[in-house]
């Protein structure tokens, strides 16, 4: 914070490069929520576990309040919107939804978005069904025996799990809490829900669709509640890999770096300032210690017709710098706790 306070000045006016939203969320209709033996499901937990995803997993990310929905401007400025588990949506904000989805925009919903009405029932079908392309199922016979059997407590042969589809070598990801869903016409199925034991397919995962110009994908769990609580790596993985797929377009920049690196683009008209800090999430870390990143290599993506100009770095900072077509790429040796890269775009 002592540097920032002594390049205040510098920095003032600096806002972030907007691509991916998190939309905030904390209230749960009577019956959403869920509690398990390590971890609960819900809507605050599950806006968390997004954004730490996307902060650990070097994404540009903002969180962002719930009245953005309702300003179409704003939310044409982000790439992707990730409603992680945004159960209740006035009219008036589905409507701004599927603007932004067809005029291009990524949306990732997840569990019970849209599923809840204005006075906190639960619904028969995904008030976002137009875009989502799913709708709950009633498991009935074989199906319901077979998911009375199974658990999804994060580990062993007799929970669920998910899959890409179709895949027969891929890892187990961790199901957590999900919704049954099936698949109405103009979805696909991206990752399916299988059994730990031969990993039969039983239901779909990840369904994702298309709306005008924009990519929709939805999953079926609350994989964001199940890693703000245990911070796995193959759940935080999963979940960048759906916020590339509803984006369809190139991110800002691409990291190599530990998790505990994070990273910022901000920008003031034509100035560019990208922070990379170094935090422990060691809540109990009284030695105060931080332990060195090495090697970092940060590729950001240059705008066709544009040039980088005054490439600078405070307050200290040793990095090497190229760029190859559409792309400048940064490396450091080390980074102790902050340093911050300047230029500007001509």
């Amino acid at each position: 914070f002592s540097v920032l306070k002594h390049y205040e000045r510098e920095l003032q006016g600096s806002e972030n490069v907007p691509f991916v939203a998190v939309v905030q969320a904390s209230r749960n209709p009577p019956g959403h929520a869920q509690t398990g033996w390590f971890w609960s499901a819900d809507a605050r937990s599950s806006t968390l576990g997004a954004f730490a995803a996307c902060l650990q997993g070097h994404v540009q990310v903002a969180s962002v309040p719930q009245s953005i929905l309702d300003e179409p401007e704003k939310l044409a400025r982000y790439r992707v919107l990730y409603l992680a588990d945004v159960p209740q949506l006035t009219p008036q904000r589905r409507q701004n939804l599927e603007r932004f989805v067809e005029n291009g925009g990524g949306l990732l919903a997840c569990f019970g978005t849209s599923l809840y009405g204005p006075a906190g029932e639960r619904l028969d079908r995904f008030e976002l069904e137009s875009l989502l392309r799913v709708r709950p199922a009633h498991p009935q016979g074989e199906l319901a025996e077979t998911l009375n059997s199974y658990r999804c407590m994060t580990g062993g042969p007799n929970d669920l799990y998910l899959t890409p589809n179709g895949a027969t070598n891929s890892p187990l990801i961790p199901l957590g809490y999900f919704e049954p869903i099936e698949v109405l016409e103009g979805g696909s199925t991206m990752m399916d829900i299988v059994t730990g034991d031969g990993r039969r397919p039983i239901l779909p995962g990840v369904v994702t669709s298309t709306h005008g110009q924009g990519r929709v994908v939805y999953l079926a769990s609350s994989l964001e509640s199940l890693y703000n609580s245990t911070k796995q790596s193959v759940l935080g993985n999963c979940l960048r890999t759906l916020v590339e797929s509803a984006a369809a377009t190139p991110p800002p920049y691409q990291v190599t770096a530990p998790s505990t690196l994070i990273v910022n683009l901000t920008q003031n008209a034509n100035r560019r300032v990208l922070h990379l800090l170094n935090w422990t999430t060691e809540p109990e870390n009284e030695s105060g210690y931080l332990s060195p990143i090495e090697n970092v290599c940060v590729r950001l993506r240059i705008s066709e017709g544009r040039q980088v100009r005054r490439l600078s770095g405070f307050p200290e900072t040793s990095f090497q710098h190229k760029r190859s077509g559409q792309e400048l790429e940064l490396r450091f040796p080390r980074i102790d706790a902050y340093e911050g890269i300047t230029f500007e775009l001509q």
